[in-house]
């Protein structure tokens, strides 16, 4: 937790109401904000000190002094990490050098000025403050003409918490062209190589990041796709690789090696595995990545097809498949 320069007090307060005692603020530090192009610190002597954020019990803070070339309409100044998102757009009035201005925070950590005229000037980012829930709950950013088909299912959202990167969203109004881009996961959501998920698209499945078939997907004339299978780990550090059989082999390439994490009782697969047989065992896996139950049965991605994949109460885990097939590789994600 931060606590510097003019939001002490703030800070003091939030403490006090968390029940931790007005004179308690924690370790003293600084986030630095990264200043969109053609903005820089306008510390003057040294008495504003750098512009930054701070994070405390949900809540975010800025602080700081800024300089730039405003131009009419507005600009970004700085865009905040993902732990400092609110959940909605915020209006801010600040203090320009001669009045006041309109500065936006919106979902995604943008933050912009709004004005009618064009000229150089100095904005003060401090008394920005706002709720950022601390479940790692946010707004998933789409990219292009893709929205949140939020009429029933809701905004397209993505949670963070302990480790896990959870996607939940319903997006409509693009295209499946090979290698579109639906939206983009910020830092700390990211997995370290590439996955490829089987998603729901109306009545068919449409499979997410994988190479492009050898025949097109019939599209419905509607397009819409529910990303809320994706599910993955973005940290690996703690990965193993799995040990494969039967003439299965990692992938490689931007998809990695196929490995499981294991986080708080919950056993995670990730990558792509290739040139294994039918209806054998691809491998086993260790006592404490083993499920309870004596089959657990799961649709993966087979490229333009489903597979299903079975894993035993004795971790051996095999994929089911009773049908020709012309890829070489199975997804594990």
């Amino acid at each position: 937790m931060c606590a510097t320069g003019q939001n002490m007090e703030l800070f003091k307060r939030l403490r006090a109401t968390a029940g931790q005692g007005p004179n308690y603020v924690g370790p003293s530090c600084d986030s630095f904000l990264t200043l969109a192009d053609g903005w820089v610190n306008n510390a003057g002597d040294g008495s504003y000190g750098t512009p930054s954020y701070s994070m405390a019990h949900g809540h975010c803070l800025l602080e700081g002094r800024i300089k730039g070339d405003m131009v009419s309409g507005g600009g970004t100044l700085t865009t905040l990490p993902v732990e400092c998102w609110p959940m909605r757009k915020l209006i801010f009035s600040k203090a320009l050098y001669n009045g006041p201005i309109h500065v936006d925070v919106n979902q995604y950590g943008e933050v912009s000025y709004h004005t009618d005229t064009s000229a150089e000037g100095s904005i003060s980012l401090s008394g920005i403050i706002f709720s950022a829930p601390s479940d790692g709950k946010r707004f998933l950013p789409t990219v292009g003409v893709w929205y949140s088909d939020n009429t029933a299912f809701g905004d397209a959202t993505f949670y963070m918490t302990s480790g896990f990167c959870l996607v939940e969203a319903r997006l409509r109004g693009g295209s499946f062209a090979a290698g579109e881009q639906l939206a983009t996961l910020p830092e700390g959501c990211r997995p370290t190589k590439r996955l490829s998920f089987s998603v729901n698209h109306q009545k068919l499945e449409w499979l997410g990041t994988a190479p492009a078939p050898a025949a097109p997907i019939p599209v419905p004339t509607l397009v819409e796709v529910t990303l809320s299978s994706i599910f993955l780990v973005p940290d690996e550090s703690n990965a193993v690789r799995l040990d494969l059989q039967n003439g299965w082999s990692h992938y490689g390439g931007d998809y990695g090696k196929a490995k499981y994490v294991l986080m708080d009782n919950i056993c995670v697969l990730q990558g792509m595995i290739k040139d294994g047989a039918q209806n054998v065992l691809i491998a086993q896996l260790p006592e404490a990545c083993r499920p309870k139950a004596n089959r657990l049965i799961f649709n993966m991605n087979l490229q333009d097809f489903s597979a299903r994949v079975d894993v035993l109460s004795n971790g051996e885990m095999y994929f089911m498949n009773t049908e020709s097939w012309t890829t070489t590789w199975l997804s594990q994600a």
